[in-house]
């Protein structure tokens, strides 16, 4: 019976994900153009600085670990979880005004650009082993992460637009819990799969 439940409650999750994608669908393609701009300008900025010592420069997006082999690990777990709680916070905030709407837009698009930066630093640093971990567990854990956002995102920018309209706004605290919960399962299947397989991966490739 408690099987039963949790099961129409997931199925309800993922309705109300999918309505919400199906409802905002302009918009959501808007965004994942400005997602493409950013994933773009991430691989440049990694060719651009592809030798070692400018690597290293860039310890603000947790370098030092990719260069040890600690990518699934709790720091970074909870630097991720981090920085998800603060995104969906920002962009649920962002649905209150619809002057904020270019706010998503730099936010996504960072995302993006730092999703295609730090996968294209492993692949730099690891050769073929970061080619594998990344292609098998990183990037669709993080475009799946990113998906979930740009949705969220979408939803944000149309309430706005409705508040500004008509003075009257759609619920958007479901959206933000239900956005929520999906990162940070990603966000658990991700680390759990780089503790247990990448090292292995670059070890032996």
């Amino acid at each position: 019976m408690k099987n039963f439940h949790v099961s129409r409650k997931w199925i309800g999750i993922k309705y109300k994900f999918i309505e919400a994608f199906k409802e905002n669908r302009k918009l959501t393609l808007f965004l994942v153009i400005f997602c493409l701009i950013g994933l773009l300008t991430g691989i440049f900025t990694a060719i651009k600085y592809a030798n070692g010592a400018s690597l290293i420069n860039f310890n603000d997006f947790s370098i030092s670990q990719f260069l040890s082999g600690e990518l699934g690990s709790k720091d970074l777990f909870l630097s991720r979880l981090f920085s998800s709680t603060i995104l969906s916070i920002i962009i649920c905030f962002c649905s209150f005004c619809v002057y904020l709407m270019p706010v998503n837009l730099i936010l996504i698009t960072y995302k993006a650009y730092l999703i295609s930066l730090n996968c294209s630093i492993i692949i730099i640093i690891n050769g073929l082993g970061g080619i594998v971990t990344c292609m098998l567990i990183i990037i669709p854990c993080q475009l799946l992460s990113l998906l979930v956002m740009i949705i969220f995102c979408a939803y944000s920018c149309k309430r706005a637009i409705q508040k500004k309209k008509y003075g009257t706004t759609c619920k958007i605290w479901d959206k933000f819990i239900i956005a929520y919960i999906l990162l940070l399962l990603i966000n658990l299947i991700e680390t759990l799969l780089l503790y247990f397989f990448s090292s292995k991966i670059i070890l032996v490739l």
